[in-house]
Order: C-alpha cells, then sequence, then structure tokens
C-alpha cells in the first residue's frame, strides 16, 4: 500500500488493516495468541518512603494517610508574610 492511503470507516476496517499490516511485517500471529499476559509487582524493599518531601517517614497503608495538595489561607487574625525589597 505504499503512496496509497486508505480510508477507515469502522473498526473493523482499521483491524483488517492492522493484520495485513502484521502479515506484511511477518509477525508470528500464533506465538502472539498464545502469549499470557502476568501482572507481576516486586517486593517492597522498605516500609519508607524513598524519596521528596516525606523520605525517610512510613508509606501511607490507606487513602486517610496521604496528605491533601491544597493550599491553605493564613489563619484568621495573622497577617500575610511582608515582601522585604
Amino acid at each position: 500500500m505504499p503512496g496509497k492511503v486508505a480510508k477507515i470507516g469502522t473498526f473493523s476496517d482499521w483491524e483488517g488493516m492492522f493484520n495485513d499490516w502484521r502479515k506484511d511485517i511477518g509477525v508470528n500471529t500464533a506465538d502472539i495468541e498464545a502469549f499470557h499476559f502476568d501482572t507481576l509487582y516486586g517486593a517492597i524493599d522498605t516500609e519508607e518512603i524513598e524519596f521528596g518531601s516525606y523520605k525517610g517517614r512510613r508509606k501511607w497503608e490507606n487513602l486517610r494517610q496521604i496528605p491533601t495538595q491544597q493550599i491553605m489561607p493564613p489563619p484568621t487574625g495573622t497577617a500575610a508574610p511582608s515582601r522585604a525589597s
């Protein structure tokens, strides 16, 4: 198909072109279909946070322990820090 752009109107069109392309480049589809994906997780090396502002602190065990990202206004009755020129 060099030099020619085919129109893709449906997912089936795309799928057919994709399968044709795989045949053109010599992909062995039997190997791909037999492949089984697994989710693999490594062991946790430490119970401490390893980087950033919380480095060295214990890792959080649930969502309620994670600090918020909100920027809080100063408490009422206090002045904002002044800038020295």
